[in-house]
């Protein structure tokens, strides 16, 4: 539900991004399809959090990501940014004492070499 609504406030400040998503039905979010995307984009954020301590491995996964996600017409580095900001808008919701300090370091690093050769 929180990665839901992370998803849900992306589109709310970047309403042109909701159109990358079209394969996997963002018209519904409560969609199995836009569930599962959804539960990927999370366990990539995991992995990443958890190779942050293998630097090497973090680099060939944010690789992957990146290879994954330049393919994609019209997706823009401005949408990273946004879904960065919109975990900050909704994680104090359901974290104690939330760092949004901390946690935006981190995703910005990841999201950085994520979006490289990205168009801004």
């Amino acid at each position: 539900a929180i990665a839901q609504a992370v998803f849900g406030k992306l589109f709310d400040k970047k309403p042109e991004s909701k159109i990358l998503f079209d394969r996997v039905k963002v018209d519904d979010l409560n969609s199995a399809e836009f569930r599962a995307h959804v539960i990927r984009v999370i366990n990539g954020l995991d992995t990443c959090i958890n190779l942050s301590y293998d630097p090497e491995a973090l680099d060939k996964h944010l690789s992957h990501l990146n290879k994954q996600h330049v393919k994609y017409t019209g997706i823009r580095k401005e949408y990273f940014t946004a879904f960065r900001e919109a975990f900050t808008d909704i994680l104090p919701q359901a974290i104690p004492c939330f760092n949004a300090a901390a946690w935006n370091r981190c995703l910005y690093a990841t999201h950085e070499k994520m979006a490289a050769g990205i168009p801004e």
